[in-house]
């Protein structure tokens, strides 16, 4: 059973296809048509633009954040998209001014799951308004085929949100904040779909 309404779709009279189908809750036409595109639309997709990267401040922050190898904080960096679709999963890739964050997602139990590197994340998805909400639920560390779940007091935090405007242009705001540490990756990006 879709949680999405099947009376929602708009984008371009298509089918609503892809991960975010089965398990968003919510208006589908309550989104722009750009977040749509990204998030409910078939094939691969294309977006660039510039975003603000920003780390947690304390010692601990600082020395995650190399070692998990994430983008530099900085005001103003390139920020590219690629999304490839498959039947059951998407690989979202995201390059801030050419240093890659890659994750593979997928829809289990009527959450998406988000997997970056060793860190996979159960995140619930809503429409509200007119805003794509991603929360993290819940997490696991995956190494090789072995999956551990984490006690919810470690499970990092993630917050995701994506909006559109009139002028086709998405703006996305995303933390991810670590149990005693607080933040360890934020940004927020301005980002247009490219042919």
């Amino acid at each position: 059973m879709s949680v999405v309404d099947p009376g929602a779709t708009t984008v371009e009279d298509e089918a609503i296809t892809g991960v975010y189908a089965s398990v968003a809750r919510g208006r589908v036409s309550d989104l722009a048509q750009c977040v749509q595109r990204f998030h409910f639309g078939a094939g691969s997709i294309r977006g660039r633009g510039r975003a603000r990267v920003r780390h947690g401040r304390n010692r601990a922050a600082s020395l995650i954040a190399p070692m998990l190898r994430l983008p530099r904080a900085t005001d103003v960096v390139p920020l590219d998209i690629l999304v490839i679709r498959s039947r059951r999963s998407e690989e979202w890739v995201r390059s801030f001014g050419g240093v890659p964050l890659r994750s593979t997602q997928y829809a289990r139990d009527g959450y998406l799951i988000e997997r970056f590197r060793l860190f996979e994340l159960c995140l619930h998805v809503d429409i509200r308004g007119r805003t794509l909400v991603m929360t993290s639920r819940a997490g696991a560390l995956v190494l090789r085929t072995r999956r551990i779940s984490l006690p919810a007091w470690f499970t990092p935090r993630v917050d995701a949100r994506v909006s559109g405007s009139s002028d086709g242009t998405m703006q996305v705001c995303v933390s991810v904040r670590a149990p005693l540490v607080g933040l360890v990756f934020g940004y927020y990006g301005i980002i247009e779909e490219v042919a």
